[in-house]
């Protein structure tokens, strides 16, 4: 088969799984256009950030020039540059970075080292107030903590500061929100950062 045709049946397939992961991601956020500004957040440490003005829905999304194997794991959004993004990591981390680090001098629509990559990333979520969220280990461990624990922080590249810290090369598995957990007593696990947790509780279980 031409090389040219190859080349370009690879090209497609890319799209399409990145269209793919696109729809994935906007369907479990549709809110998101209701923002001027919109933030991308990439499997390549990238972010782009894309102008909703006038709103253009989900089509906004079509602007983006993707690197090769790129894929959006995040997508949020705001007005006005108030509030923090979170990031939660393998290793326990929590960091809570200002979203004005995000202000640029001219409209630059593609952002380097959107967050740290010494630990594997498994949360992000833009929120314009401190929130809950719930770290859970490999070894069943939980705790649960407030967002206003965390000291917020101008650097994208933040390590983080530990929520939960690790007992015998333990990790963390899952970082969630209480909507999506159905603890019996969600406050049985709060505590202050830089802890093991308590065990799981019998019944306690994630909805997603």
């Amino acid at each position: 088969m031409d090389q040219d045709l190859l080349n370009s049946e690879a090209d497609n397939n890319i799209k399409n799984t990145q269209q793919e992961t696109i729809k994935t991601v906007v369907s479990m956020m549709p809110h998101v256009f209701t923002y001027y500004e919109i933030f991308v957040f990439t499997n390549k440490n990238n972010v782009y950030k894309l102008q909703n003005k006038p709103f253009k829905g989900p089509k906004v999304l079509t602007e983006l020039e993707y690197e090769i194997d790129e894929k959006p794991i995040y997508i949020g959004g705001t007005n006005d540059y108030k509030g923090f993004y979170f990031l939660g990591y393998q290793n326990g981390k929590l960091a809570k970075i200002n979203l004005s680090c995000f202000k640029t001098e001219f409209n630059r629509k593609k952002l380097k080292t959107a967050y740290n990559t010494d630990s594997p990333l498994l949360f992000i979520e833009i929120h314009e107030q401190d929130i809950d969220v719930i770290f859970i280990s490999n070894l069943n461990k939980v705790v649960l903590t407030n967002t206003s624990n965390i000291n917020p922080v101008d650097s994208r590249s933040s390590k983080g500061n530990h929520v939960m810290k690790s007992k015998h090369g333990s990790y963390v598995t899952h970082i969630k929100k209480p909507s999506q957990v159905n603890f019996q007593d969600l406050e049985y696990y709060r505590k202050d950062p830089n802890v093991v947790g308590f065990y799981l509780k019998p019944g306690d279980t994630l909805i997603v």
